[in-house]
């Protein structure tokens, strides 16, 4: 059983390599990333756009002194979709491919 504040160790099985999680940072860093058992109702804002679902996880690396750089993050997002070859009708659409969505949230930039 993991404890909040204590250090988990893993060995990666993909990599074989041994990592230290302190946080969830590195944890995404690392490639790990939390998925909800009931997706729709714990893991994603149903209400909000592809773009925001995928970069709400990190707006601390698409904004500085509280301001989002726009730009930067639609950049990204737009390598996730096509990274994870996700189907939408747009950056800007309601979420609605909602496993490849949950990757994007987790996935490591």
């Amino acid at each position: 059983m993991h404890l909040p504040g204590r250090l988990f160790q893993a060995k990666l099985p993909f990599s074989g390599t041994d990592v230290q999680i302190k946080n969830p940072e590195q944890a995404i860093n690392n490639g790990i990333a939390l998925v909800t058992e009931d997706r729709k109702s714990l893991g994603l804002f149903l209400q909000l756009s592809v773009k925001t679902n995928a970069s709400i996880a990190n707006l601390g690396k698409f904004s500085s002194a509280g301001v989002l750089h726009q730009k930067m993050e639609t950049k990204v997002v737009s390598d996730y979709i096509e990274q994870l070859q996700i189907k939408t009708p747009g950056i800007d659409a309601v979420v609605e491919n909602t496993k490849r969505w949950e990757s994007a949230k987790g996935h490591p930039r």
